[in-house]
């Protein structure tokens, strides 16, 4: 009777565990299907019965291919299930993406389902329990998402294409107008007349930049700006950077520098057009956003891999300096880092966004840092093919050595700044020269202003001496004729 009486409360026991399964499986909210060796139903939770239509009892002891028909989204076609390959491996497995179940009634859901082998404590397989739950709700969103996103592609592609049409159509007419303006210098003006056309001439460049600026930035964003690889000196192309902004710079009474590690090859291949126009923009804000001190252009080598060669550029200016808070707005396009920057300094806020789009093309990256009132440092890496480098040259100066420092730099005069301003000083003066042997006293006027201007600056106490060399060496009859004209040049000059 013992034995008997134990049996009858085991099977109890395991009755009343039975029951707690089950009415854990109905509570559950995803679909539960249990299936035996053959494929056939043991038992469907309330949830299954909701997504497939069929009742338990109708369920069980059915084929599960009767009970969970899937097909596929793309092709509509009837899948088979994961259930055999379930059996023989012994792992999970799930469905694909876009599989749909198809209901009791013909009711189409996306679903998202997983089949795991059931297995005794010896690893061996007894059944297979299927697991899935109804995502259509984010299928559809998913599929909203994915319209929309391909709408806003195609409109921005759109606006890029119609902005760099435009930039097209009104570049032309703008080529049209300076050309016009610099016809219309060649005829007899008055001063005044001059001045005018200079301003608009001026007004039309910067409208050309502005123009340009936004072609380029429309052609980055519909992928169609390309680099154009040719073989170019480096060192050429520097000088380029420097002769360009030179005036820029001095007409603010700043030196403009620039220093290339000897180690840098002379010759590179790359597009220089786009390395120009990167190194223009970041000295050119370098200029604009300094009132005191210096900008420099600076090259070192990074680094070597067979024939491609890293550089690392900088340019350091000892200007206003940036905010640690608004540095991430710098390289955002038309973002500038506050209004009264914009106000102030002018510009779009799309040099520093072109910039690091072309930088990023040349498999490089940039970067700053910066100090508010002392001066900001930006950096950028660029890579480019070069033919027969030997690279043991770098064992002997570690790039880390190289590195710039704003603060604590020594730097050297960029000895060929005063070159170019005795040229240009020379050419003012031979016209000089040869509007005195034709009496064209405006001619006289003009150019002395430039002169003026030129030896004004107190950076340029060498050239004032020979400005003023070349001014005796006019004709001594027009000479008095001459002092009244730009006098107060000659007097600063000959108190040197």
């Amino acid at each position: 009777m013992d034995t008997f009486k134990d049996i009858e409360d085991q099977f109890e026991l395991l009755k009343r565990e039975k029951e707690r399964l089950e009415l854990t499986l109905h509570s559950i909210g995803d679909g539960t299907i249990t299936l035996d060796l053959n494929a056939k139903i043991i038992s469907v939770n309330a949830a299954a019965e909701e997504l497939t239509e069929w009742k338990q009892h109708e369920a069980v002891n059915r084929p599960l291919d009767d009970i969970f028909r899937i097909k596929d989204k793309k092709t509509g076609k009837i899948i088979e299930s994961p259930y055999v390959l379930t059996i023989k491996t012994g792992v999970k497995h799930g469905l694909k993406k876009d599989t749909i179940l198809v209901s009791k009634n013909g009711i189409e859901r996306f679903i998202s389902a997983s089949f795991s082998p059931i297995k005794e404590k010896n690893d061996n397989i007894i059944g297979v329990i299927l697991v899935f739950r109804d995502i259509t709700r984010i299928r559809r969103t998913e599929e909203q998402l994915e319209m929309a996103k391909e709408a806003a592609v195609i409109a921005s592609q759109a606006k890029s294409e119609f902005l760099a049409n435009m930039s097209h159509e009104i570049r032309t007419p703008l080529n049209g107008i300076i050309g016009m303006i610099d016809l219309t210098y060649l005829t007899d003006l008055t001063e005044e007349q001059k001045e005018n056309l200079n301003v608009v001439k001026k007004c039309v460049q910067l409208l050309m930049k502005i123009i340009n600026d936004i072609l380029d930035i429309s052609k980055i964003e519909a992928r169609k700006l390309s680099l154009n690889y040719t073989e170019f000196c480096i060192r050429d192309l520097i000088k380029e950077i420097i002769n360009t902004n030179l005036f820029s710079a001095y007409d603010k009474n700043l030196k403009l520098y620039y220093d290339v590690d000897k180690n840098v090859p002379e010759k590179l291949w790359g597009d220089p057009y786009r390395l120009k126009q990167v190194l223009n923009n970041l000295v050119g804000n370098g200029i604009k956003f300094t009132e005191r001190g210096f900008v420099k252009l600076n090259l070192r080598i990074k680094g070597v891999v067979e024939d491609k060669i890293t550089l690392l550029f900088s340019v350091i200016d000892t200007g206003i300096g940036i905010p640690k808070n608004k540095m991430d707005k710098l390289f955002k396009s038309f973002s500038q880092v506050d209004g009264s920057i914009t106000r102030k300094y002018g510009g779009t806020g799309l040099g520093l966004s072109i910039s690091k789009k072309l930088i990023e093309m040349m498999d490089g990256n940039i970067w700053l840092e910066s100090d508010v009132n002392q001066g900001t440092t930006i950096y950028f890496t660029a890579s480019f093919k070069v033919e027969d480098y030997d690279a043991e040259c770098l064992k002997e100066k570690p790039f880390e050595d190289n590195v710039i420092n704003v603060k604590d730099y020594r730097w050297h005069v960029y000895s060929e700044n005063n070159y170019i301003l005795e040229e240009r000083i020379e050419n003012v003066l031979k016209e000089i020269e040869k509007s005195i042997e034709t009496k064209n006293y405006e001619k006289i006027e003009l150019c002395s202003r430039n002169l003026k201007r030129i030896a004004s600056n107190p950076m340029n106490k060498q050239l004032k001496s020979i400005a003023f060399k070349m001014v005796l060496s006019a004709r001594k009859k027009e000479l008095e004729r001459l002092k009244e004209l730009f006098g107060c040049v000659v007097q600063q000059i000959s108190e040197e």
